[in-house]
Parts: structure tokens; sequence; C-alpha cells
């Protein structure tokens, strides 16, 4: 039979996941292949669709194993195409044919604009959908994984761990933010903080879904955190006390620390009328909330700090109530400012309580 030899480029099409010379480009290779060049796929169709675990053969070989591998991609690696991410292997169907194999719809991309910031977007088709994403510190770098679906890079450094994984190296980030757009649906960001803080300022933007929600855990603050909360779905959190934003959101809903101990918080309440309630909802855990008919800011859970817990008003009429049927308990001291404070139930503070405000009970 014939043998090929490619060490320039193989360009191939890819239009649906069907009959393969009818719907994708299919070479027959009647002996042996032999690879060394570039491979170019292209798609005139979304291919996001595909269910995983699909194969497209790109290259039918009958004779031995195919020697060698395109240029950059190694038994098992990843390949975008068509808004969905394909594992390339060199012995796939009958042992020695080269195959794509379907991971799933491109979920979001982690890329550096041009100020050097890191920036993570949603992707193509999949815009709009319910994304839920970790945001860890390492020694040198982050790591970005998706549990909702793949992810993909154009960081020359990036790493692709997986399918749904990122590294990206502290080095390749000449700028001092991290922007995250997951758009509308029902979005998780969390962040894992146990190698640390992020450095850099993070922003948020949850898009006009309901139920967004950003997860801080494994921080251990041992300086004040100061969260202001701006507006009913934004907010400002500093986290090591030096009076500069560590966090920005937009577009969200609850923020949940309960995963992070921290010493001291202090809530900054939006400076207009607006009605709040401090809650013991078990097991430790604090949340601040608005009890207005359309909430005025942005609801908080966190674990009972060991210091003070200091909730500030505006210069608008507020109020702030203090409640748990149960009976509400804090490790530290609590400090709450409003023009009017409202005791519902029992108090137990292993600190001073201050209330600064006309008081009832």
């Amino acid at each position: 039979g014939g043998n090929l030899i490619m060490d320039g480029e193989a360009a191939l099409d890819i239009t649906a996941a069907g009959a393969p010379g009818t719907d994708h480009d299919l070479v027959t290779v009647t002996g042996d292949l032999t690879l060394s060049g570039m491979l170019n796929l292209s798609a005139t169709a979304d291919l996001s669709a595909l269910a995983e675990d699909t194969e497209i053969t790109l290259f039918s070989v009958d004779g031995a194993a195919v020697s060698g591998t395109f240029s950059g991609l190694s038994e098992g690696s990843f390949v975008d195409v068509g808004g969905s991410v394909f594992q390339i292997s060199y012995a796939g169907g009958d042992g020695n044919d080269v195959t794509l194999t379907s991971l799933g719809a491109l979920r979001g991309n982690v890329g550096v604009d041009g100020d050097g910031d890191l920036v993570i977007t949603e992707s193509g088709s999949t815009a709009g959908t319910d994304d839920s994403l970790t945001i860890s510190v390492g020694a040198d770098r982050y790591t970005i994984t998706s549990t909702s679906g793949a992810l993909t890079t154009d960081i020359p450094g990036g790493i692709r761990v997986d399918e749904n994984t990122i590294e990206v190296p502290f080095t390749e980030l000449a700028g001092d933010e991290i922007r995250v757009q997951t758009g509308d649906g029902t979005d998780n960001l969390t962040l894992d903080l146990s190698g640390g803080l992020l450095n850099r300022t993070l922003i948020f933007m949850g898009g006009a879904g309901t139920g967004d929600i950003l997860t801080i855990n494994n921080g251990n603050f041992v300086n004040t955190v100061t969260h202001d909360l701006t507006g009913s779905d934004a907010g400002n959190i500093d986290l090591d006390g030096d009076n500069v934003a560590d966090i920005q959101y937009t577009g969200l809903e609850p923020v949940d620390m309960s995963g992070s101990t921290i010493s001291n918080l202090v809530f900054n309440r939006p400076d207009v009328v607006n009605n709040a309630e401090l809650v013991d909802t078990g097991g430790g855990m604090l949340t601040l909330r608005s009890t207005d008919a359309s909430p005025t800011f942005e609801e908080t859970t966190f674990l009972a700090p060991s210091g003070t817990v200091t909730i500030n008003g505006g210069s608008n009429t507020d109020t702030v109530t203090v409640s748990s049927a149960a009976g509400l308990t804090l490790n530290g001291a609590l400090s709450v400012t409003a023009e009017a404070i409202e005791l519902d139930g029992a108090l137990t503070a292993g600190g001073d309580v201050t209330l600064n405000g006309s008081t009832s009970v």
C-alpha cells in the first residue's frame, strides 16, 4: 500500500461529527503514516453540542502504527475547534488511527489583556449559562478550575493541566487585576486562599442572573476585614486592612465567607435608607442581610470573628436588628451604629457590646 509522510501542514475541515468524508475531512492511508508537521483544524459548524466521547477520525491508517505526532500535539493533547474541546489520539479507532474525542463544550477562556491583567470570561455559545469556577493561589501561580465545563487559554506560558484546569504563572501577568465575567446564569466563583492572598484586585462581574455566589475559603485574616456594601448587588472587600479593596463585585447575590477565619470584621452599609438584620445561622455562623422588600445590600455569611464585628450605617434612616430566637452568640465584641437598633432575642458576646443609636429590646 501507499505510505504517507507529512512534514508540512495538514489542513482539515470539520462541519459535524457525522459521516467521514461528508461531515468532516477524512484521509485514508493504505500504508504507513509518519507525522511531524502542523495540524490546522477548522470548523464551519458549531460543535459545542457534541456529546462527550464522540470520536472523529481524521486519518484512517491501514498500515502499521502511526509514527510521530503533529507539532505541539503529543498523545492526549487538547485541541479546541468549533466551540468544543477535543483530545487527540494516534492510537484511536482500530488502534492506529488519528482521532479526536470530544470532551464537551468550551465554557470559558483564561487570557491576558493589553494591560497584563488576568481575564476569565465565558466562551461562545455557552455565554449566559451556569458557571462554577475556583481560583486557587499557589506559590508562583494561579490555578483556575471549572466544574461546569472545559476551559481554554491563549496565554503563552499558561499550562493546561486538563480540560477543566488552567495554571497561570505569576510571571505571565504584568497587571494588577483579575477580572472574572461570567455573564447571565447562576454562577459560583470560589477563592481558595490556602496559599495566601491574591495580591491582585479581583473584579467579579456576576451578570444579570440570580443566585450568583462569591465564596471565600481557607483565608486566615489576622488584620481587619472591611466589607463596604455599596449597592443591592455590589460591594468592595478589603481583606488585609490596607484600606485598598482586594475584591470588587457587581451582579452578585450572596457572599459566603464561612470557610475563612477572621479576627475583626467591619461592615459599612450603603448610604441609603436601609434595614439590616444580623442573625445567628448556627454552627458558629452569622449572616448580615437586608430586610428591605428590595434588598439594599448583599447578604454575607461569615464565621463569627474572634475579635469585633462592627456594623456601621450611613447618614440616612436605618435600622439594625440583632435577631435569633435561640439567641445570638459572638466569640468577641459587637459594635453597631444605626439610627435604630433592635435586640430581638438573647445576645451573648465574648467582649464589649457597643450600641450607638436608639435601642429597643
